[in-house]
């Protein structure tokens, strides 16, 4: 991947396989092949193993989980790879927040002003990422702001 060093690339292959297989095989198994997962030297190993360990444990074709690996693996390539050619957006954007947030050492806004040529408004609204939803404050600027857009 173009923007992962080969270290950063090598964790988003093992933790890819890894969270595809714990969908698949029992955790006891899915313990023991985090090893030999680890020890593979290319993504195809890495996809083979998958692929062996599935077929002991689930109903799935074995080439399904191959293509699905290799799917998810090179969209995630694609997204890290591409480069806008696009102005930024010239649109009013708001931005909702919780009070609570479990998001550390980012920028205020998410890092939203650098695709907009206007500045972000951003509103608090009390409460977490989920109980957020029950503020009525919230509904009612989402309300207005797009009351105020028509």
């Amino acid at each position: 991947m173009k923007n992962l060093n080969e270290e950063s690339e090598l964790f988003v292959q093992n933790s890819l396989i890894y969270q595809l297989l714990s969908c698949c095989i029992p955790l006891g198994e899915l313990a023991k092949n985090k090893v030999d997962i680890f020890k593979c030297q290319t993504w195809e190993e890495r996809v083979n193993l998958a692929i062996e360990s599935v077929k002991k444990h689930a109903p799935l074709k074995a080439d399904y989980l191959g293509l699905v690996s290799n799917t998810i693996y090179k969209r995630m390539k694609c997204v890290d790879n591409y480069v806008p050619s696009y102005r930024n957006l010239r649109s009013n954007v708001k931005l909702f927040k919780a009070t609570a947030s479990i998001i550390q050492d980012i920028a205020d806004d998410y890092g939203l002003s650098a695709f907009f040529e206007k500045s972000v408004e951003i509103r608090l609204f009390e409460g977490n990422h989920e109980t957020i939803l029950e503020n009525e404050k919230l509904a009612d600027a989402i309300n207005t702001s797009s009351l105020m857009a028509n």
